[in-house]
């Protein structure tokens, strides 16, 4: 009996990850698409939802999360909306964890919020990247002074 439920479960997944990027899941990703490239004519709950939808799905498809990093890292980086910030930020974890080698090159844009100019990005960078050490799925290599520290 479980044997039976498994196996069907896995050929769920692995139906679900074929057809990530066809049918409904397709027309879906372009309208998330659609709209966060055209960020300026959509209220910014819309484009939260949009980033929540690619970034579930990102983490659905490895493909899909290798195709869409770009997008949703380049928004992160020129957002002007702090909830759509933070609503990437707070999507970036779930992405590490479930696919760690996509997401690594992606790491330093995250860290670079630290230094945002509103402290609500700061903050919640802050919050996310501390509870990602405690779990141990980032490392602290190196804590550098500034450079015009004389401490």
């Amino acid at each position: 009996m479980f044997s039976t439920t498994s196996s069907t479960g896995m050929l769920c997944l692995k139906a679900h990850r074929k057809n990530s990027l066809r049918g409904p899941f397709k027309s879906i990703t372009a309208l998330a698409k659609s709209i966060l490239v055209q960020a300026g004519e959509w209220p910014s709950f819309v484009q939260c939802a949009a980033i929540n939808c690619l970034m579930k799905f990102m983490a659905a498809s490895a493909e899909h999360a290798e195709n869409m990093s770009r997008l949703i890292f380049t928004i992160l980086k020129k957002a002007e909306n702090v909830s759509v910030e933070q609503t990437i930020l707070s999507g970036f974890p779930d992405l590490l964890v479930r696919h760690p080698n996509i997401m690594e090159p992606w790491t330093s844009d995250v860290f670079d919020k630290l230094e945002d100019q509103d402290d609500k990005v700061r903050a919640s960078t802050l919050t996310m990247i501390s509870d990602l050490i405690v779990k141990d799925l980032v490392k602290v290599l190196q804590i550098q002074k500034p450079a015009n520290s004389n401490t």
